[in-house]
C-alpha cells in the first residue's frame, strides 16, 4: 500500500471529519473558543496518526437507579436544601467566589438556585436526578460538554486517562510518539486495559448510577468523563499519605471536591477514619447528592448534621461549607487534598486555605496539591501559583513535585507540616 493509501485509511478509521474540524478550529480561531475540548482532545494527539485505531465507544446514559430508594432520596432533598441555607449564611456575600466561578454560576445555575432560594425539594430533586449532563456541572463536572462534542471526543478523554493511569501503575508500556508503536495499550482491547488496572488497585471500577451520570461501558462497568482521572489523583494521594501514616486510619480534609468524585473512589481504596469536605455551599448540595446515595445518609453528614451533634464522631464522610472550619478547630487531620479548584480562587482564599492546611496538619502530616498551572489572567489579575504562595507558609516544606501522568500541564506536589 502506497504511503498515501496507508495515511487516508489511518485519517477515516480516526475519523477525518472530527479531526478538519478541530483543525479548523484551531487555525481560524486559535485558543479562543473551546480551549476545554481542544486541550483534552489533544492530550495524545499521536492517536490520530497510529497504525492502532483507537476505539470510538458509544456513549451511555444509563437509568439512575443506583443509591437510595424513593423516600430516602426526598428526605435528602429536603435535606440539601437545609444545608444550603445554613451554609449560605456563612458566606453571605459570596466572598470566596472568584469572578471565573461567578460567571459559571450565573450563566449555568439559576434552575437549581431558584429551587434552592424556594425551598422546593421537590425542584431540587428533579435537577439533582439529571445533574451530569446539565452545564450547571460544568467546571465541577464535564456536564453536557460530552454530549455535545459527541462520543469520538468522550472517548478520547476516557481512554486517554485510563491509559495514563495503567501506565503510572506499570501495568502497561509508557507510549513514547518519538517511537514505537502508537496506542500500544488498547492491542488487546479496552476491558483488558481495564481488568489490568483493576488487578493493579485490588477494587472493581464501576461508576455509580447516579444523577444521570453517562459516559463509556465497558465490560459492564460505567466509566465516566472523570472516572479514570479521580481514581487516579485517590491513588496517588493515598500511596503519598502511606510514607507518613495508614490511609486506613487516617483523617483527611479535601478542599474544593467537585461533585466528590476522588472522595468517592478513596472510599473504595482506602475506607480512612475520617473524610472531610470544605467547598461552597452550593457545591456542597452537588457532592451531598452523589455521595449520600454511592454511600447511605447515615454515612454522609452535612452541615446541619454537624450543627446539632457538635462532633464528626457518627459519620464517616463530612460535607462542610466555607467558613464552618472554625467549628471545628481542634480537629486535626494526616492529609489535606486540593485538585483543580486552587487556580480558580482568589488568591487570598487560596492563602487563607494553605495557612488552613498548616495549622491543622499533624506533624508529620501531608498537602498534596493536584493542579494546572496556566498563565491564564482573569480581570486583569494573574491566578493563583500554588508553588508561589506555598512559601509565604515555612511550617509546609515542599517534597515533590512532578508533572502528572493523565493531565498534560497539571502538576502534583506534596508538602509537609514540619514543627
Amino acid at each position: 500500500m502506497t504511503p498515501i493509501l496507508s495515511l487516508l485509511r489511518r485519517l477515516s478509521r480516526n475519523d477525518v471529519a472530527f479531526l478538519m474540524h478541530r483543525l479548523i478550529l484551531r487555525g481560524v480561531y486559535g485558543n479562543r473558543i473551546q480551549r476545554l475540548s481542544n486541550r483534552d482532545m489533544f492530550n495524545r494527539p499521536e492517536w490520530f496518526w497510529g497504525e492502532q485505531a483507537v476505539p470510538n465507544l458509544p456513549l451511555t446514559v444509563p437509568d439512575s437507579s443506583g443509591g437510595l430508594d424513593d423516600g430516602a432520596r426526598d428526605r435528602l432533598a429536603a435535606d440539601l436544601v437545609e444545608a444550603f441555607h445554613a451554609g449560605q449564611g456563612l458566606d453571605p456575600s459570596n466572598g470566596n467566589y472568584s469572578p471565573l466561578w461567578s460567571t459559571i454560576i450565573d450563566r449555568s445555575a439559576p434552575p437549581v438556585l431558584r429551587a434552592l432560594r424556594d425551598r422546593d425539594p421537590v425542584a431540587l430533586r428533579a435537577f439533582l436526578e439529571g445533574m451530569f449532563p446539565s452545564p450547571t456541572l460544568w467546571g465541577i463536572g464535564y456536564g453536557d460538554l460530552g454530549l455535545e462534542q459527541g462520543r469520538r471526543f468522550a472517548s478520547f478523554l476516557i481512554l486517554g486517562q485510563l491509559v495514563g493511569l495503567a501506565e503510572s501503575l506499570g501495568v502497561v508500556r509508557t507510549e513514547c510518539p518519538e517511537q514505537g508503536e502508537i496506542g500500544h495499550a488498547l492491542r488487546g482491547g479496552v476491558e483488558a486495559l481495564l481488568s489490568e488496572v483493576e488487578r493493579a488497585i485490588g477494587i472493581r471500577v464501576d461508576f455509580p448510577r447516579i444523577g444521570g451520570a453517562y459516559g463509556i461501558e465497558v465490560g459492564g462497568r460505567l466509566l465516566d468523563l472523570q472516572t479514570p482521572g479521580h481514581l487516579y489523583a485517590a491513588r496517588r494521594f493515598r500511596g503519598h499519605l502511606a510514607a507518613t501514616s495508614d490511609p486506613h486510619a487516617c483523617e483527611i480534609l479535601e478542599i474544593g471536591a467537585g461533585f466528590g468524585g476522588t472522595c468517592h473512589w478513596f472510599q473504595k481504596l482506602a475506607a480512612p477514619r475520617r473524610y472531610v469536605i470544605l467547598d461552597l455551599a452550593l457545591t456542597n448540595v452537588y457532592q451531598g447528592w452523589f455521595l449520600a446515595n454511592a454511600f447511605g445518609r447515615d454515612q454522609v453528614g452535612l452541615y446541619p448534621d454537624f450543627v446539632r451533634e457538635g462532633a464528626f464522631d457518627r459519620r464517616r464522610l463530612w460535607i462542610l461549607p466555607v467558613n464552618s472550619q472554625e467549628k471545628f478547630a481542634g480537629q486535626r487531620f494526616d492529609g489535606v487534598l486540593n485538585q483543580d479548584s486552587f487556580p480558580e480562587m482568589p488568591a487570598e482564599s487560596v492563602r487563607g486555605y494553605l495557612r488552613l492546611a498548616a495549622a491543622r496538619l499533624r506533624p508529620g502530616g501531608i498537602l498534596f496539591s493536584m493542579n494546572q498551572e496556566a498563565f491564564s489572567p482573569m480581570c486583569g489579575q494573574e491566578p493563583p501559583w500554588v508553588a508561589a504562595l506555598a512559601t509565604g507558609e515555612p511550617s509546609l516544606v515542599r517534597r515533590s513535585r512532578e508533572l502528572s501522568w493523565v493531565r498534560r500541564g497539571y502538576v502534583e506536589e506534596v508538602y509537609q507540616a514540619v514543627s
